[in-house]
C-alpha cells in the first residue's frame, strides 16, 4: 500500500500529519549534547582525539614499564 509523503517519515512508520504543523510543535531547541552529537566534526575529532590519547597514555605506560639496561 502506498502512503503520501506527509504522512510518514523516511522508515515507513505512519505519523500524524497535522501534530507535524501545528505551531510550538518542534521550536524548541535542541539541548548542547544532542547539538554536539549532530555536528559530524565534532563526531570525527572526538573519533581521532580519544584514541590518540588512549594510545599515547598507552605507550607511555609501556615504556614506563620497560626493563632498565642494568637488569636491575
Amino acid at each position: 500500500m502506498l502512503y503520501p509523503l506527509a504522512a510518514t517519515t523516511r522508515i515507513g512508520v505512519s505519523v500524524d500529519a497535522e501534530a507535524e504543523r501545528t505551531p510550538g510543535a518542534g521550536d524548541q531547541e535542541p539541548s548542547w549534547p544532542q547539538r554536539m552529537l549532530d555536528n559530524l566534526w565534532v563526531l570525527l575529532a572526538l573519533g581521532v582525539v580519544i584514541p590518540g590519547i588512549l594510545y599515547l597514555g598507552w605507550g607511555l605506560w609501556e615504556l614506563a614499564e620497560l626493563p632498565t639496561w642494568g637488569g636491575g
